[in-house]
Parts: C-alpha cells; sequence; structure tokens
C-alpha cells in the first residue's frame, strides 16, 4: 500500500516499542520486573534495540535465553520472558508483526530446577564482618539485619528523609515490590544512625554516601557494591561454597551461597529460631508469600532441629 500510494513507511524499532510498553506499565507494581527484562534484552543483544520490530526472530528469542541463563538463574530468565512474550503479544494485537517470537520459547528443565539457595552467615562470621569490613560497610550490615534483611540496593539509596528520630521510626522502601513500611528504630540501630547523622554533619542526603555513589555510577544498579561485596568475603575467608554448572555446551557457570542477599536468609532464620511467630517475621521481612521464607530463607541449623525433636521426645514420653 505504502508503494502504491507513494506514502513514506513508519518503521517502528524494538527499542521505541519496548520504551512504549514499559511506560504503559509505569503505574503496575511489577513495573521494575518488567523494566530489568526489557532492559536485559537491549543489554544481552545491543543490536536488536534498533531493529525493525518485525525483524526479530524466534531464533533470536532463543539465543536471549541462552545469553540471559549465563548470568541469571533459570526460575529468573523465566520471569523475564513472560514479560518478554506479554510484550510481543501487544504487538501482535496492535498489528504491528503477525507473530510473537517467544511463544514456545522456554527455559531447559535443568535451568529450572538447579538450586541457588542462600546460606546463612553464622553468628561469629557476622561479628567478623563488623570487625574487619573497611569503610561503610559494618554499619550498612548492621542496619540491613536490624530492618530485617533490606536489599542492597534499599540500603545503598537509604535516605535521611525518611528517618525519624523523634517517634524512633523508619520508613522503607522496598526496591522490588515498591511497597513501603514503617519499622522500629530498635536502641543499636539508633545509636548507629545518631552516630552517622553526627559525622555527616547534615550535608549528606543519604546513610551511606559512598555506597549511593557506587550504586548511581553501575546505574542504579548493587552489581558493584555486590562485586566488593563478594572481595570482601574472599579476603576475610568466609566466603560459602561454590559451584560450577557446565552442562551448557562449553559455558560454565558459577555461583556463590554467600551473598549480600543471604544477610536477608541470616535475619529470617535468626529471627525464627529465637521463637519470632512466623507471621510476624514475613511482615518483619516483607514477604506476602509464606513459602518464600519457608522455602529460601528458613535456614535452621542441626542443633535447632536436634532440640526441638529432643523436646518432641520429651512430650511423646518417649
Amino acid at each position: 500500500r505504502a508503494a502504491a500510494t507513494g506514502m513514506a513507511v513508519k518503521v517502528v524499532t524494538l527499542g521505541e516499542f519496548g520504551s512504549k510498553f514499559l511506560e504503559s506499565r509505569k503505574e503496575q507494581k511489577s513495573y521494575n520486573n518488567s523494566k530489568t527484562a526489557v532492559e536485559s534484552l537491549w543489554r544481552l543483544m545491543p543490536d536488536c534495540g534498533s531493529l525493525p520490530l518485525s525483524k526479530f526472530s524466534a531464533a533470536m528469542a532463543e539465543d536471549y535465553v541462552g545469553r540471559a541463563l549465563d548470568e541469571v538463574s533459570g526460575a529468573t530468565v523465566d520471569r523475564r520472558l513472560n514479560v518478554l512474550s506479554a510484550m510481543f503479544n501487544r504487538a501482535v494485537r496492535e498489528k504491528l508483526i503477525e507473530e510473537n517470537p517467544f511463544r514456545g520459547c522456554r527455559v531447559p528443565k535443568w535451568a529450572l530446577n538447579e538450586s541457588r539457595e542462600r546460606e546463612p552467615f553464622e553468628a561469629e562470621e557476622i561479628h567478623r564482618i563488623f570487625k574487619e569490613f573497611p569503610g561503610e560497610w559494618p554499619d550498612m550490615i548492621a542496619v540491613c539485619l536490624l530492618l530485617g534483611g533490606l536489599r542492597l540496593g534499599d540500603v545503598a539509596t537509604l535516605r535521611w528523609e525518611v528517618v525519624d528520630f523523634e517517634r524512633e521510626l523508619i520508613k522503607v522502601k522496598d526496591g522490588k515490590n515498591n511497597k513501603p513500611t514503617l519499622k522500629p528504630l530498635i536502641k543499636p540501630l539508633l545509636m548507629i544512625l545518631q552516630r552517622r547523622r553526627d559525622a555527616a554533619g547534615g550535608w549528606a542526603k543519604y546513610v551511606f554516601p559512598y555506597a549511593q555513589l557506587r550504586y548511581a555510577q553501575a546505574g542504579d544498579k548493587s552489581s558493584k557494591l555486590s562485586t566488593e561485596f563478594g572481595k570482601l568475603l574472599k579476603e576475610s575467608g568466609i566466603r560459602g561454597t561454590s559451584e560450577f554448572d557446565e552442562r551448557r555446551a562449553g559455558k560454565a557457570r558459577h555461583w556463590e551461597s554467600k551473598t549480600f542477599h543471604s544477610l536477608r536468609t541470616t535475619s529470617t532464620t535468626f529471627l525464627l529460631d529465637v521463637g519470632c511467630p512466623a507471621e510476624l517475621v514475613r511482615h518483619i521481612v516483607g514477604h506476602d508469600d509464606p513459602a518464600i521464607e519457608r522455602h529460601h530463607y528458613y535456614k535452621p541449623k542441626s542443633e535447632i532441629k536436634q532440640n526441638y525433636l529432643e523436646k518432641l521426645s520429651d512430650m511423646l514420653g518417649l
């Protein structure tokens, strides 16, 4: 029709449509997940942003899955595929393309079944971190733990304006689900924050200005801080077990069982072990699904299990 009428053809690129798709999702709770998924496509396949939407093929979608599995777990890739498939389904509905290249695109079963459990830190390891880690790290880790295991990005971007010293409350916003929560400033936490406020002299917007700078330098991502934390763990000799997965031809995947995110597991495990009700732990840590605590974040020691089994034995008169 364009050739017959002499009209110019407007080519919609994948980058343009992706931006439009994200704009339409800005008010949704899942916006951050959608943004991560779309940006991962542009990052892992740099040339596809300028590609006409209709030129993105099923083979390219499969290629994306392979590249994504080299850096994140199968479950994460699976979630991203749901977002990308929804984006291309919208393009089909708008009659910009005839079919969705991500339709039928799946994460291999072995990748979905692989374990990526995070081990909690031992109390002795936490004490060593407080003693040996440089700069802002000891305070960052203390704040993380005493607020129920905040994510690294949420700690790095913590602003003074959310700290209410008079009422001894702090308004924490979860960067993953964008949900604000009021949490109490218990005495040790209050002392840390007061010391940092006094040292800052009122000029800083952020509780941890160095960490926030590193976060901003990485494009508002915690990758630089996470790498730095990993190196410090390795230098201190408390790095968790490493695993390699070479099932993808010629490409070894590597992960560590102790990362900054393990502090979330640590908070959950210690709270449950000291007798905090599971429902309350879920509220403190910030998860809606009880299965998250039960399967991913609660890692009791064998001595704890033994103690409760012995109590059960006593109750049964055995």
